[in-house]
């Protein structure tokens, strides 16, 4: 029986499409074809055989037919004699000439429409039905003569109302307007069905773009199409990749702890070396600034996988300024040092919730690779972005960045081409470090052309937290 199911189409996408719109297509057809003969039914009228309804009327009629011809024979004006008879007995009454089709009622003509359906009536051998669209009636059931005239005679009444006849009737292409909504329906649902999964896939997707790989489509994966293998293949990859970073970060936390221990013996080393052969010495010199090097790099490594790990981080509420503070008095010491103009504007100070440390850690990585890489000019400013968001934006004049390695900035281990020399490039750790501390405050971080210095531009936001 399973390969029964999988021949059922509608667990599959192709042919749930497939049978949508041919669902759509027969009932389109099927509507627009009963609205078409509606319409001509309708412009028309219907000639039937009576029912049995019909024929009890005509026979309690019958007395009344009895003495309708002699009495209409005898009025001044057929009109008005048909328009009271009908009055008084609450019927209807329609005269045919036989000599030219000329119909006269007691009614108004234009309420009963052409003659074209009673002539055809009167040219047939027994007595019918007439359906028009406000009246039946049945004839022709006797002859009448009048001044030499010979006349059929047709028995009518109302018919009764019915809202959607008359619906119908009064607005003919409401039923191809409705035809159109009921097809509106399935495939609005069909595109819904296609487009709502799909929507949820690209949400999720740029969740793990944005380092979210825990975002997983579990209400997709549950369908039985494409769309859903879809879904299951994502959430597998999801969970491979979160594996595999998970697999990266305690290696790199792994390999920097375990490089301490010999760093530290070497370090030691050097120290004796030192004693021995004078700190001048070159082979000291260079030993001593690569092992510093090495211990930068190694903090810089812990650093940063901690906060991957989101640990030791102690949120609390603070001032911005105050923050901001000790940072700006370190930054213009090391510019004034390079003989570099460093200006700042706090602006207002606003209440943020986080690890102050690492905000002023993150935010001075940003002001030391500013320094480092400006000509003479480095800028710092601060905006309150709709009492939502906190913004330091941080400027230089220096050579800036290609397009192409903008968004690359805060990957670990990154350097443009123009920094690759150990001796200004550095590891490619600062502004990695300085993102995932933003991102481990629900923060943004951006860098662009746009600095008015000419060179590259940092934009940093956080979220302002209400006053208490």
């Amino acid at each position: 029986m399973n390969w029964l199911l999988q021949l059922n189409p509608a667990k599959h996408l192709f042919g749930r499409i497939f049978l949508w719109f041919w669902v759509t297509l027969i009932l389109v057809v099927t509507v627009t074809a009963f609205t078409t003969r509606e319409i001509a039914r309708n412009q028309q009228g219907t000639i039937t055989e009576l029912n049995e309804n019909q024929q009890r009327w005509l026979q309690e009629s019958q007395p009344l037919l009895t003495r309708l011809p002699m009495l209409l024979s005898q009025a001044r004006d057929l009109t008005r004699a048909l328009e009271r008879f009908g009055k008084r007995n609450r019927q209807l009454f329609v005269l045919l000439r036989q000599r030219d089709n000329q119909l006269i009622s007691g009614i108004p003509l234009r309420d009963i429409g052409e003659n074209t359906i009673f002539v055809r009536a009167n040219a047939s051998d027994e007595v019918v039905a007439l359906r028009l669209r406000h009246f039946e009636f049945i004839g022709p059931v006797t002859a009448v003569f009048y001044n030499g005239e010979e006349y059929s005679l047709f028995l009518g009444r109302m018919v009764p109302p019915n809202p959607l006849r008359e619906v119908r009737d009064q607005y003919p292409l409401a039923l191809l307007s409705i035809a159109l909504l009921l097809s509106a329906l399935p495939c609005f649902l069909l595109a819904r069905s296609l487009v709502m999964p799909l929507t949820a896939l690209g949400r999720h997707a740029r969740q793990m773009g944005a380092g979210n790989l825990q975002a997983k489509d579990i209400k997709t994966a549950l369908r039985s199409d494409e769309i859903g293998q879809l879904a299951r293949e994502f959430n597998v990859m999801a969970t491979h990749l979160e594996d595999m970073m998970e697999r990266q970060k305690r290696m790199i936390s792994d390999i920097s702890h375990e490089l301490r221990s010999p760093l530290t013996r070497m370090q030691f080393a050097v120290t004796l070396a030192e004693n021995e052969f004078g700190e001048a010495h070159p082979l000291c010199k260079r030993i001593s600034k690569e092992a510093n090097q090495l211990d930068t790099m190694l903090g810089q490594l812990l650093a940063l996988a901690r906060l991957e790990n989101q640990q030791s981080l102690r949120f609390e509420h603070f001032q911005s300024n105050d923050m901001l503070s000790q940072i700006l008095q370190d930054a213009a010491f090391e510019a004034d040092a390079a003989h570099k103009n460093f200006n700042h504007n706090e602006g207002e100070s606003v209440l943020l919730y986080g690890d102050p440390v690492l905000i002023a850690s993150a935010l001075e990585n940003i002001l030391r690779n500013a320094i480092k890489y400006a000509h003479e000019k480095v800028k710092l400013r601060t905006v309150k972005d709709n009492e939502v968001h906190w913004q330091v934006i941080i400027e230089d004049d220096g050579p800036g960045v290609a397009d192409a390695h903008l968004t690359k900035l805060f990957t670990p281990f990154y350097r443009t081409s123009e920094a690759r020399d150990r001796d200004s490039g550095g590891a490619g750790l600062g502004l990695a470090i300085a993102a995932r501390a933003i991102y481990a405050h629900g923060g943004e971080i951006k860098a662009s052309h746009s600095s008015s210095l000419g060179g590259l531009r940092i934009d940093v936001s956080l979220s302002i937290e209400r006053e208490r």
